[in-house]
C-alpha cells in the first residue's frame, strides 16, 4: 500500500464545494475541505457585505466553517 498523496485538480474540488450550495467569492478562499463518515467541513476565508475579507486581529484573515452533515 502506498502512502503518495493522490492529486486532483482543484476545480474539481471547487465543483463539489459549490454542488453542495457553497458558492465561495474567490476559489482561493477556501482553506481546508474534509469529508469524513460525520459529514463535510469546508473551512473558507469570510467576507464582508461588499465583498473585502474580514479581518481580525493582526490584521489576518478570519475563516468561517460550514458544517454539513450526512443524512442516514
Amino acid at each position: 500500500m502506498s502512502n503518495d498523496p493522490r492529486r486532483i485538480n482543484f476545480d474539481k474540488v471547487l465543483d463539489l464545494v459549490r454542488g453542495l450550495g457553497i458558492d465561495p467569492v474567490d476559489p482561493k478562499d477556501i482553506r481546508r475541505v474534509v469529508i469524513d463518515p460525520h459529514g463535510i467541513e469546508v473551512v473558507r476565508f469570510r467576507r464582508e457585505e461588499d465583498g473585502r475579507t474580514f479581518l481580525g486581529f493582526g490584521n489576518q484573515p478570519i475563516t468561517e466553517t460550514i458544517t454539513i452533515g450526512f443524512e442516514r
